[in-house]
């Protein structure tokens, strides 16, 4: 069940990220490979989060 969890999640990003903001394809990889984005929706609020940065000028994961 976690891996079809992580499984899912990974398709996620490799779908719903433009290509505005897929340089942030592996690190947010790397976290739902580790847990640190545990569930979909926290995985959907970091996407959106990262598009609205994006869209203000320029996301940037070290704030």
């Amino acid at each position: 069940e976690g891996e079809k969890k992580i499984g899912n999640m990974l398709y996620s990003i490799a779908t719903k990220l433009p290509i505005t903001i897929e340089r942030f394809r592996k690190p947010l990889a790397t976290w739902v490979g580790s847990n640190d984005i545990s569930n979909p929706n926290q995985l959907d609020f970091t996407i959106e989060y990262l598009k609205s940065e994006e869209l203000k000028g320029g996301a940037d994961l070290e704030q």
